[in-house]
């Protein structure tokens, strides 16, 4: 996936895939009928279940003309000599021309959309990729066609007489030919789409959790846009539900929730229109769900996260609350929090008016409070600016970046001692090292 992700940064690649996919579209077969048969909706129901598991980067839309327009059996793989079929009911396409340009969309929408290219090792930006070549792969493996379709005609698959791609003696041209056969192995390779389709499957209740947590960090974005004055349009956030997002990950709900769904997968019927190994599945989800559990949950069953609760509880309930934790960690000395079971004792003196007998000792000085005085005003200045920046260039801030990515400054004698300034980066700041020292000057 990663030699497929920098194989389509080229930008002859892009040429050639979007006349492969023109060419598909142009040499599409429509067969023209009154009603659609029988056999054809028993297959629409069956590709609408394939592409169930890779479509969540397309919208409904986009979903519905896709099942819609290639009606045709997506387990046959697709040959060289071979032509995209449309069965056209009545009332589906106004005219041949209108139906080859509703093809042409589909395929722009399942191929030219490329993803970035993912970190194994962190899984970023695995699970797009899995989504992109699984879908490609399952649509008759209209995939390897593609991407044959992009290769130079000179092409040798003989990997063992090339040189390899980490030589520093192998030319670009080169280095890109060894790449895209590799490529073309790996979706030639009969167990490519079981192990993408397990990959998906198992990483759902993961990709939900993930995105509760970027929900979340939207949520709190907004609400400090709004204290600066900036409301974004049908914005619908506030205090109340930012709190009880909060309290969901610091108490571990939302990975008790995460937990569930992989207990769903569990006592589901062993069915899948990719034909899984339905045990090895099983295997693997149990593990899945023990690691999700030892990171989601147990870390937030501890009092400090627990006593989190009472924010929402009214002040008999709070007290009662606090007193029930009160009593099930002191029962165990592994369990007690010398820090924080306090709380339980101090309950009836707090809520008893007597405020007064309670001490606390101030924090002392240290170096991260001294650099939060100048990270935390840097924060709120880059998230303001990018707000800026989306509302004022919108699609283009992209195509902004990169002309501006490739501007030089000149050498005058202002820039040229800011050059310097920059250049000098020191490893700490009055004898403290952190932070500051790369921020002062």
């Amino acid at each position: 996936l990663v030699r497929l992700a920098h194989s389509a940064q080229a930008s002859s690649f892009r040429q050639r895939l979007e006349s492969a996919l023109d060419l598909l579209a142009m040499k599409a077969t429509i067969t023209a009928v009154s009603e659609l048969p029988v056999y054809v909706k028993e297959t629409l129901r069956k590709n609408e279940g394939k592409l169930a598991l890779c479509s969540s980067d397309l919208t409904s839309e986009e979903k519905n003309l896709m099942i819609r327009m290639f009606n045709e059996d997506w387990s046959f793989p697709f040959a060289e000599t071979d032509t995209l079929t449309h069965i056209c009911s009545a009332g589906c396409c106004e005219s041949t021309a209108i139906c080859r340009q509703k093809i042409r969309t589909c395929l722009g929408a399942c191929f030219s959309r490329l993803f970035e290219c993912p970190l194994l090792y962190r899984w970023k930006a695995v699970t797009p990729a899995c989504i992109y070549t699984l879908r490609g792969l399952t649509f008759r493996k209209l995939l390897v066609y593609v991407w044959q379709a992009t290769m130079s005609a000179d092409f040798d698959q003989d990997f063992d007489k090339m040189p390899d791609i980490d030589d520093a003696d192998v030319s670009p041209a080169l280095r890109q030919k060894i790449r895209m056969g590799k490529v073309l192995d790996l979706l030639q390779s009969p167990e490519t789409i079981d192990a993408l389709a397990k990959t998906l499957v198992l990483s759902q209740p993961l990709v939900w959790y993930m995105d509760q947590a970027s929900l979340l960090e939207t949520v709190r974005h907004r609400i400090r846009l709004r204290a600066q004055g900036l409301t974004l349009p049908n914005s619908t956030s506030d205090r109340e539900s930012l709190m009880k997002m909060s309290l969901e990950f610091l108490t571990g709900d939302a990975g008790n929730a995460c937990i569930c769904l992989f207990y769903e997968f569990l006592v589901s019927p062993p069915d899948s229109p990719f034909d899984l190994d339905f045990h090895s599945c099983v295997r693997l989800a149990i593990m899945a769900l023990c690691d999700a559990w030892r990171r989601l949950v147990m870390p937030f069953q501890c009092n400090p996260f627990q006593f989190l609760k009472v924010a929402t509880m009214s002040e008999d309930d709070a007290v009662l609350f606090i007193k029930s934790q009160q009593r099930e960690s002191s029962a165990c000395t592994d369990c007690e929090d010398p820090f924080f079971t306090k709380a339980g004792q101090l309950s009836e003196t707090l809520f008893a008016g007597e405020l007064q007998q309670l001490h606390c000792t101030p924090c002392q000085r240290a170096t991260v409070q001294m650099e939060s005085l100048l990270l935390g005003p840097m924060l709120e200045h880059r998230a303001l600016f990018d707000h800026v920046e989306d509302e004022v260039l919108s699609l283009s801030k992209q195509k902004v970046h990169r002309l501006l990515r490739n501007r030089t400054l000149n050498s005058t004698g202002n820039s040229a001692t800011f050059m310097r300034r920059k250049a000098t980066i020191r490893p700490s700041a009055q004898g403290k090292r952190g932070l500051l020292g790369n921020l002062l000057p």
